[in-house]
């Protein structure tokens, strides 16, 4: 192991000593280094924490740290989605990040009045947010519109209707029948 100079391959470490001359048996001894010996390489679900032993040093530095957010199945918690890579265990930094999605309304899904939602629920297994909502439409029927409030379905509510629709218990305009005693209607 390198005579008087005492070096060991790549991928180990020097784990005795150097000799002096004046011992009895070779004391120049070499251990190999964990995760990957000369290639260094973590398992999935890792990242490289430490440095490649060179075969000059005295102790194993090729440590590995194990990521967050899942190890080697990479997932977020519910309400979170994917914002990160996997770690493959060759970087040198833990890749598995989660961002927090958006449109939360007592702590749930959902979105703020004039808006509907769109999307479906982060189950923390996607790679963006799934968590959309979408402004409401006019209801074709409505005189003026309630727009301050939460959506009927894809529509805001109405406060009045045009001529020939009425306010129904759902803040819907829906369409004026005859009467069932007119001999006329004045439909408009």
């Amino acid at each position: 192991n390198g005579g008087s100079s005492y070096t060991c391959a790549s991928g180990n470490y020097k784990s005795g000593t150097a000799c002096p001359g004046t011992g009895t048996s070779d004391t120049q001894k070499c251990a190999s280094c964990a995760n990957g010996g000369s290639s260094y390489t973590c398992t999935a679900g890792n990242y490289k924490s430490g440095s490649a032993c060179t075969g000059t040093g005295t102790s194993d530095t090729q440590k590995c740290t194990a990521c967050v957010n899942g190890g080697s199945s990479y997932t977020c918690t519910a309400g979170n989605y994917k914002s990160g890579t996997a770690c493959s265990g060759t970087g040198t930094s833990d890749t598995q990040k989660c961002t927090i999605c958006g449109n939360v309304l007592n702590g749930k899904y959902g979105c703020s009045g004039g808006w509907y939602m769109t999307g479906s629920t982060c189950d923390g297994t996607k790679t963006s947010d799934t968590q959309t909502c979408t402004k409401c439409a006019a209801h074709p029927n409505c005189a003026s519109a309630n727009t301050g409030i939460q959506c009927i379905g894809t529509l805001y509510a109405c406060n009045t209707c045009n001529g020939a629709y009425y306010l129904n218990s759902s803040s819907i305009c829906a369409k004026c029948g005859s009467h069932s005693n007119c001999k006329t209607t004045t439909t408009g």
